[in-house]
């Protein structure tokens, strides 16, 4: 893998965690 193939994967699972957070996180509320 490059730096670059690396970066996006982190990237999308990182938008991903925030995503399903926000959800919980309203969910709760």
């Amino acid at each position: 893998m490059t730096g670059l193939e690396i970066a996006i994967i982190l990237s999308v699972w990182g938008f991903a965690a925030l995503v399903v957070h926000s959800i919980a996180r309203l969910d709760v509320a």
